[in-house]
Parts: structure tokens; C-alpha cells; sequence
């Protein structure tokens, strides 16, 4: 149970936190819609997870954690302000 609260509140977290270059303004619009959009695929796989302790749960929430850091990098680089 401390672990599935662990797991949500962490990606809840990272989704914050994703957030941070559009609110001080280090990049636009783009990558806000973006950063958010990535941090709730993040989010909705991780709360999956926790519900459902299944190898396919796992498995999806381990290719979205692969892909969520060089996706948003990406963002990050192709939006400049």
C-alpha cells in the first residue's frame, strides 16, 4: 500500500516539476502543452501500476519511464524562447 502511494505521489511529483521551464519562462507554450501531456502518460501509467501489479503494467510503465527524460529534453530544445 506505502509503495503504490509512493509510486503515484512520485510521478505526481516529476509531473510538477516537469513543469518548471515554462512557469520561470525558460521555454514557451510548446513545451508546457507538452511537459504536461508527457507528465499525465507518467502519471496515468504509474496510478496503472499501483492499481494493477501485472508484468504488463510493469513493462509500460518502464518504456514510458525510458522515454519521458529524451522526450522531454527534446521539448525543451525544440521550443526555444
Amino acid at each position: 500500500m506505502v509503495d503504490d502511494v509512493a509510486t503515484v505521489t512520485a510521478a505526481a511529483v516529476l509531473m510538477v516539476v516537469g513543469l518548471i521551464p515554462a512557469m520561470i519562462g525558460l521555454s514557451g507554450v510548446a513545451y508546457f502543452v507538452g511537459a504536461l501531456t508527457l507528465g499525465g502518460i507518467f502519471l496515468h501509467c504509474s496510478a496503472r501500476f499501483a492499481m494493477h501489479r501485472t508484468n504488463i503494467a510493469a513493462r509500460q510503465l518502464l518504456l514510458v519511464s525510458i522515454l519521458y527524460l529524451p522526450a522531454m529534453l527534446a521539448l525543451l530544445v525544440l521550443d526555444k524562447t
